[in-house]
């Protein structure tokens, strides 16, 4: 009897609250789901309504969100009388690591929100991120009330609901508002019928060459309408089919090269996927980078084809291909020439150990090869250690210290160790991985 009664004094508190939001917050290892939370302050209210898509689909153009208002009655009454809202959106995808405490999704975790004053209130580095993070989970557990605890039934449920200023899920607490808990430098709310900026905010390495703070498009709220342009999904999942095309850019070959888009749109680069309007002529323009070839359009409307450009009309989701070759040297190699033919693998991971091997030609074999690091792409090294040439190998296993995307291994060694200032040098680039 008193366990009986127990459950429905529990059973009375919750229903006490608002309605939880059930809205994903990324800690089952599945990305969150994007939400908006909208403020009445003169009215003391807020309104909330979970948008149904994860971070991860909605950058990647998939699946769709419903912002589509008009049918929702709790908006209806929100809305009813309020004269100056104002909004932001979120969502997170926390870090995930594999049995061993490996990153495995280092390069889409962080976090996506709105900014009115730009890229700069963002701190990409990562433990800012981090922080950030956990602001907005701990803002989506108040909308919740129930903890989400990753069941199907609760991530087929997108709610809405209505918080007022007494209410766990207040957007106007300090929990939330403007810097979303104060968590970042400046602010994130927009007004109805003004573009809102979208960014992504990553750091894919842990150190400063990491830090990445991408404006994927802008969010409008007109009316009882929400949409959205941009990178990333802009299919409505309700009042109407999009009249927007998906064109998606993918880079194939051993070289690097870039896609830009006219109209913008696509930077790959970066931005490899836009929505285009329906009819759209949009000309893709490729250019090589240093050392590289375009060889031409491998997929799509323009196979076949090696000229620089390539139109496609948007009358339906388009996939195109830009073929890239790394640069064959011109010369032959001179075998009267000092070399090392110095190798390493393309990636390293931390505390992980790997050879970096040399085959020396025309050095004296009472040489000295000087290994060394630069995580900044050359622009300083630091020495790893000094190896008798006939060695011909050296077992690196990188610190934390080394981690980056734009590692280069140099190895000098003088041809005569009489001229010792007489170097000759090589170098490959790696990436360390944590």
């Amino acid at each position: 009897m008193k366990k009986t009664h127990a459950l429905m004094v529990a059973a009375l508190v919750v229903a006490s609250h608002q309605a939880g939001a059930l809205i994903n917050d990324g800690k089952h290892k599945a990305p969150g789901e994007l939400f908006v939370s909208i403020y009445d302050e003169a009215g003391a209210k807020s309104y909330y309504k979970d948008l149904g898509i994860t971070m991860t689909d909605f950058i990647d153009g998939k699946g769709c969100f419903d912002g589509d208002l008009s049918k929702d009655p709790n908006y209806a009454t929100f809305s009813s009388g309020a004269k100056a809202l104002v909004y932001n959106i979120a969502a997170v995808n926390p870090l995930v690591r594999d049995g061993v405490n490996n990153p495995i999704n280092i390069t889409r975790w962080g976090y996506l929100a709105t900014s009115s004053a730009g890229a700069e209130i963002f701190n990409a580095n990562w433990t800012p991120i981090d922080n950030t993070q956990q602001k907005i989970q701990s803002y989506i557990a108040d909308l919740n009330v129930v903890p989400f605890t990753g069941d199907a039934a609760q991530q087929a449920e997108n709610k809405s609901g209505i918080f007022q200023s007494n209410g766990i899920g207040y957007h106007g607490k300090p929990s939330w508002g403007s810097s979303m808990g104060r968590s970042v430098g400046g602010n994130t709310e927009g007004v109805p019928g003004t573009p809102l900026d979208f960014y992504f905010v990553n750091n894919s390495n842990g150190e400063a060459s990491g830090r990445q703070v991408t404006k994927l498009g802008a969010w409008n709220l007109n009316g009882n309408q929400l949409s959205y342009s941009g990178t990333g999904t802009t299919t409505v999942c309700s009042g109407g089919a999009s009249n927007n095309f998906r064109l998606t850019v993918t880079k194939t070959g051993t070289g690097a090269g870039t896609v830009i888009s006219t109209p913008a749109g696509i930077n790959c680069g970066t931005a490899c996927a836009a929505d285009f309007p329906s009819g759209t002529a949009v000309q893709l323009g490729a250019a090589a980078s240093s050392g590289a070839t375009f060889t031409g359009w491998t997929a799509g409307p323009c196979q076949g084809s090696t000229a620089l450009t390539c139109v496609v009309t948007m009358n339906g989701a388009v996939e195109v291909a830009a073929g890239f070759s790394a640069s064959t040297p011109t010369n032959p190699v001179d075998p009267n020439k000092p070399r090392l033919s110095l190798k390493a693998p393309e990636k390293f991971k931390v505390k992980q150990k790997l050879t970096i091997t040399w085959s020396p030609n025309r050095i004296t074999p009472k040489s000295t090869v000087a290994i060394s690091y630069s995580k900044n792409g050359g622009a300083k090294f630091k020495t790893l250690k000094s190896v008798k040439v006939t060695k011909g190998v050296y077992t690196w296993k990188p610190a934390k210290s080394h981690i980056s995307n734009q590692g280069v291994i140099r190895a000098c060694a003088p041809p005569d160790y009489k001229r010792k200032k007489v170097q000759i040098c090589e170098t490959v680039r790696t990436v360390v991985q944590p």
